[in-house]
């Protein structure tokens, strides 16, 4: 099975608005790679004809004939279409490529006898539809309705080719589904019964977990629509897209799929309680005995949908009503010092998004041991796949740090000096964004044990974290400058501390502060901010003295 959920994925990011008029097709395709110009070499093999390629008319001819050959259905259409398909997906100058092979043509290869004729086409319309102006050329020949005709034709029936164009007539639906006047029809004549037809997907044992990646992506762009929340209202959605999220052998791009569909349909009130329930009986999954080997996947797999359900706000408030309960955390804590792998990884996942926006959480966390458990989860290398692990542990602690205690605590269990390696790692992966981010927060509350430490290699932050600017300005990396800007900077910023060590009017201390307030946004106000904070302590303080005094007198 095509495994094209990488490209999926990206949907997480996107939000749908009106399609935009077609452009003037320039002369000639564009950006011709190695990749795209073998795949060009294989379509004039499949249709037995000599053309030069490189020679702009002599491609606009082949595509020509390939438009000529679906219509008459003559050729060896399976290596004809194969061929075509390919090209579709290699070539990313696919508004040329729909212009001259034409929208008739591809309709009438949808209409084929044969499944793997019908299951390339719907493929190269999957591919194609990733361009917003073929889109709109697809809404006026209404490919849309051929798309889910195929569908509905080839869903019900077992096999290796009814399920491969199921695959890609359910991920062709979703790309033109962004075009908001196809996404509408589809939804809105129930005639069509399109919402069925993408549930009976998800809910038939057959289906691999890739076919039913596509169909939940598919729903998640017609959940868009606020009538398509309300029909599914009545069905079993949810739960089929939570076993997506939780399941054994979904990918990450699956789950994000899956996850991009439930935060759709949680827009809806009635539905968010569904997924809330939903939640909790997920959550019952880890109400277990964390001392317990647990070898059958179920726990990591359900810390893995939890923490993919966690990026979403309304899903964050429900998870961490349960996670604060019985022996959750607990369990979340001791899975960062786990043997197991997926169980460390997904755990940290999951944890870097319930320290976001919850100082009870945070409070939690701390006394179930995670701090203890993230030193641990630090000192690992972040080679391969240990680089994302690393960089949600990095995450994990800065979020911790925004409770200032917390960030005090977890300098005491030396996480400096983990955070400062991963500081001039040169490997480019995120986590030395995330490690300054979390110096950031720490020296809110712990400048001094940072500027006076006796180990050299924290001490040193300061000086790291400008080299790490500094590089960051040559290769135009602007977040890992914005976040190592900040983190050096919230080291100086505390005026009495400067003074205490380097005296009042230090030249590079002042030096210092003029960058910031040049640099950092916001970095005015919040001087402003902390001045009239030690002014109201000061006011505050005052009666008490005057109180002693008194009594002393």
């Amino acid at each position: 099975m095509l495994k094209s959920g990488a490209i999926f994925c990206t949907i997480l990011l996107i939000t749908v608005v009106a399609e935009e008029i077609p452009e003037k097709i320039k002369r000639g395709m564009e950006n011709k790679d190695a990749k795209c110009n073998i795949a060009l070499k294989s379509l004039a093999e499949a249709l037995g004809q000599t053309y030069d390629i490189d020679s702009d008319d002599e491609t606009e001819y082949m595509l020509q004939d390939l438009g000529e050959v679906l219509i008459e259905g003559k050729k060896k259409m399976e290596t004809v279409t194969e061929a075509m398909e390919h090209v579709a997906n290699d070539c990313h100058d696919r508004r040329y490529l729909l212009t001259h092979v034409g929208t008739e043509s591809l309709q009438k290869a949808l209409t084929s006898s044969k499944a793997n004729v019908v299951a390339n086409s719907a493929a190269t319309v999957m591919w194609l539809s990733f361009d917003s102006f073929n889109r709109h050329d697809f809404k006026q020949s209404a490919i849309d309705r051929s798309i889910l005709s195929v569908l509905q034709k080839y869903v019900s029936i077992p096999g290796a080719s009814s399920e491969r164009v199921v695959y890609f007539a359910l991920g062709a639906l979703g790309w033109l589904s962004h075009n908001p006047d196809m996404r509408l029809q589809l939804v809105t004549n129930e005639a069509l019964g399109t919402l069925k037809t993408i549930i009976d997907v998800l809910d038939t044992f057959w289906y691999d977990m890739d076919t039913k990646q596509h169909a939940a992506f598919a729903l998640g762009v017609l959940a868009e629509e606020s009538i398509t929340r309300t029909e599914l209202n009545t069905t079993n959605a949810i739960p089929l897209l939570l076993s997506v999220v939780q399941h054994n052998g979904s990918d990450d791009a699956g789950r994000q799929d899956a996850v991009f569909a439930l935060g759709h349909l949680a827009r809806d009130s009635f539905m968010l309680n569904v997924i809330s329930n939903e939640i909790q009986s997920m959550m019952g999954v880890l109400q277990v005995n964390p001392s317990e080997v647990v070898e059958d996947g179920v726990v990591p797999n359900t810390i893995h949908a939890l923490a993919w359900l966690a990026r979403e706000t309304a899903f964050r408030s429900a998870i961490t009503l349960h996670v604060s309960t019985g022996t959750t955390m607990k369990l979340l804590s001791e899975s960062l010092t786990s043997n197991d792998f997926m169980r460390k990884h997904y755990s940290a996942m999951l944890l870097s998004w319930l320290a976001v926006d919850n100082d009870a959480v945070r409070t939690n966390m701390m006394q179930n041991g995670v701090g203890e458990g993230l030193v641990s989860l630090l000192e690992l290398e972040g080679t391969g796949d240990e680089s994302d692990l690393v960089r949600h542990g990095a995450d994990t602690v800065g979020w911790l740090a925004h409770t200032q205690q917390h960030g005090r605590k977890l300098v005491e269990l030396g996480v400096l000096p983990h955070l400062t390696e991963i500081l001039v790692d040169k490997r480019q992966d995120g986590r030395q964004q995330a490690a300054a981010g979390a110096i950031g927060w720490i020296a809110t509350s712990s400048r001094e044990a940072i500027l006076k430490s006796k180990d050299k290699s924290v001490k040193d932050i300061p000086s790291r974290l400008l080299n790490l600017i500094h590089s960051a300005t040559k290769t135009n990396d602007n977040t890992l400058k914005r976040q190592a800007d900040y983190a050096y900077c919230e080291v100086y910023r505390d005026e009495k501390t400067n003074n205490a060590l380097y005296g009042p009017n230090n030249k590079p201390v002042q030096d210092t502060l003029s960058y910031c307030a040049a640099t950092v946004p916001g970095w005015g106000l919040i001087k402003q901010q902390q001045q009239k904070q030690q002014v109201q302590q000061k006011q505050q303080q005052q009666p008490q003295r005057q109180t002693k005094n008194k009594q002393a007198a």
